[in-house]
C-alpha cells in the first residue's frame, strides 16, 4: 500500500470508531490539552494584574536578590508542575498503547503490512496483544525522553522571555497592543525555539513509542531507532506527523475559538437581569453544545493523528521487512542442498550448472 493510500485509510477507519476518539481525547487532555480545553470559560487577567502578580519576583529576579518565600513560591510551583506533568504523561502513555494497538490491528486488516502480490509481509505484523505496565512505563521514558530538547528550550529561552517581560512591565512603549502579543513579539526566536523543540519531541517521542508497541524494543534503541527515521525516513515520520500536528492546531483554533465566543456571549446573558429565562438556557445550551463538539472534534482528529502515524510506522517496518528479504534472494543466500536453485521445481538441474546435485 502506498503512503497516501495509507494515509487515506487511517482517516477513513478513525471515523469509524468513535471509542478511539475518547481515548485520544483523554490523551490530549492528560498531557496538557486540558488547559486549552478550559481557556474559553477562563477569564485571562489584564496586563495590570499580571503585572501585580509577577512584577515583584521578576524584579528581584532580574535583580539578582530573591528572598525565601518567592524562592519557596517557584519551587513549589515547579514541583506541582512536574508531578502533574509526569502522572499526564503517565495517562497518555496508556492511551498511546491501547491507540497504537489497535491502530496496528486495522492495518494488518486493511492490508497495509500486505505486499503487491497480496501476502503479509513476513516479520512485519505487530506483537500480537502488547500490554502491562512495563509496556506503558517505557513508552512514558521515551516520550520523557525525547522532550528533552524541549525542557532545554525552555530553559535557555525563558533568560530571553523574562527580560523582555520585565521591560514590557516597567517601561512599555506600546501600550495599546497586549501584553501577551508584546512578549512574544519581543522573544519571537525564543519561543520559535521552544516550539520547533516541542515538535521534533512530540514526533520522536511518538516514533519511538511505535516502535516500542510494534517491534518491542527497549528505550535506547527505541530513541536511536526514532532519530533515525526522523533524519533518514522524513517523509514517513516528520511529513505525517507535521500535517496532522497543522490540522490539529487549525481545528483547536476554529473550535475552541467559536467556543470562547458562544462562553462571553453566555456569560454576558447571566449578568443581565433583563435577559428572559428561556433565551438564557438557548444561549447556555449553545455554549455547552459548541464546547462538546469542539471536545469531539478534537478528539477525532488526535485519534485519525495517531492512527495515520501507526499505519505509516507499520507500512514503513513492512516495506523494510519485504527489502531485506529481497537481498536475501538476489544475495543467493538460499537453502538447500550445494548448487541446488530456488528458482523451479524441486529435482529441476539449474541451467549451465555442472555441480552433481538434482
Amino acid at each position: 500500500m502506498t503512503r497516501s493510500a495509507a494515509f487515506f485509510a487511517s482517516l477513513l477507519v478513525s471515523l469509524g470508531r468513535p471509542a478511539w476518539w475518547v481515548l485520544a481525547l483523554a490523551g490530549f487532555l492528560a498531557r496538557g490539552g486540558i488547559i486549552l480545553a478550559v481557556l474559553p470559560i477562563v477569564s485571562l487577567p489584564s496586563p495590570l494584574g499580571l503585572s501585580d502578580i509577577f512584577a515583584p519576583a521578576i524584579m528581584q529576579l532580574r535583580l539578582g536578590r530573591m528572598d525565601f518565600g518567592v524562592v519557596a513560591t517557584i519551587v513549589g510551583v515547579v514541583a506541582t508542575f512536574v508531578v502533574c506533568v509526569v502522572i499526564g504523561m503517565l495517562v497518555g502513555a496508556a492511551t498511546d498503547l491501547a491507540l497504537i494497538r489497535d491502530g496496528a490491528a486495522a492495518a494488518a486488516e486493511e492490508g497495509v503490512t500486505e505486499d503487491p502480490a497480496g501476502r503479509v509481509a513476513r516479520d512485519a505484523r505487530p506483537m500480537s496483544d502488547p500490554r502491562g505496565f512495563g509496556v506503558v512505563a517505557r513508552i512514558l521514558v521515551v516520550r520523557l525522553a525525547a522532550h528533552l530538547p524541549f525542557a532545554i528550550a525552555v530553559a535557555i529561552g525563558a533568560v530571553a522571555i523574562v527580560n523582555v517581560t520585565y521591560v514590557e512591565l516597567t517601561r512599555p512603549v506600546d501600550v495599546a497592543t497586549p501584553l501577551v502579543a508584546r512578549v512574544i513579539s519581543g522573544a519571537a526566536w525564543p519561543f520559535g525555539g521552544i516550539v520547533v523543540a516541542w515538535l521534533l519531541g512530540e514526533l520522536g517521542g511518538g516514533t519511538a513509542a511505535r516502535r516500542v508497541v510494534l517491534e518491542g524494543e527497549g528505550v535506547r534503541d527505541a530513541l536511536g531507532g526514532a532519530i533515525a527515521a526522523l533524519v533518514v525516513r522524513p517523509r514517513s515520520t516528520l511529513v505525517p506527523g507535521i500535517a496532522t500536528t497543522i490540522a490539529l492546531v487549525v481545528v483547536l483554533g476554529a473550535t475552541l475559538g467559536g467556543a470562547r465566543i458562544a462562553w462571553l456571549r453566555a456569560d454576558a446573558a447571566l449578568t443581565d437581569a433583563s435577559i428572559d429565562a428561556v433565551t438564557l438556557v438557548v444561549t447556555l445550551m449553545t455554549f455547552v453544545a459548541i464546547w462538546l463538539a469542539a471536545l469531539a472534534l478534537i478528539g477525532l482528529v488526535s485519534a485519525a493523528r495517531s492512527v495515520a502515524l501507526t499505519f505509516e510506522a507499520v507500512r514503513d517496518a513492512a516495506q523494510r521487512v519485504r527489502s531485506a528479504t529481497s537481498r536475501d534472494r538476489e544475495g543467493g543466500d538460499v537453502d538447500g542442498t550445494f548448487g541446488a536453485s530456488t528458482h523451479h521445481r524441486p529435482g529441476d538441474r539449474p541451467v549451465g550448472d555442472d555441480g552433481g546435485s538434482l
